[in-house]
C-alpha cells in the first residue's frame, strides 16, 4: 500500500457504540433520508458517513439497485394520458 505524507493521512473516525453504528447504518440504507441530516446528527461529514458505512461493511447509497415508480404514482400518470387523450 502507497501512503502520502503524513499531513494528508485521513483521521480514524472516532468511535461510536454498536448501537449507534447499527441505527446510522438502518437510516443510510435503509431510508431515503438525506445523508447531510444523518451526518449532522452524528456531528460528521457527509463524506465521513460515507467512510463509515463502508467501513461497518455497508453499501453506499450509490450502489442502490434502481427504484421503480411507486404504484399510485404510476396509475396517477396513466389517467393523466387517457384524460389527456380524451375527446369529447
Amino acid at each position: 500500500m502507497v501512503t502520502g505524507p503524513p499531513y494528508l493521512a485521513r483521521r480514524p473516525i472516532r468511535g461510536f457504540t454498536p448501537e449507534a453504528l447499527a441505527h446510522t447504518r438502518h437510516r443510510y440504507e435503509d431510508t431515503d433520508e438525506p445523508q447531510d441530516s444523518i451526518a449532522v446528527d452524528l456531528g460528521i461529514h457527509s463524506r465521513t458517513l460515507d467512510r463509515l458505512v463502508q467501513q461497518q461493511g455497508g453499501k453506499l447509497r450509490k450502489d442502490r439497485a434502481l427504484r421503480e415508480l411507486p404504484q399510485a404514482l404510476k396509475l396517477e400518470m396513466a389517467a393523466r394520458e387517457a384524460a389527456g387523450r380524451a375527446t369529447f
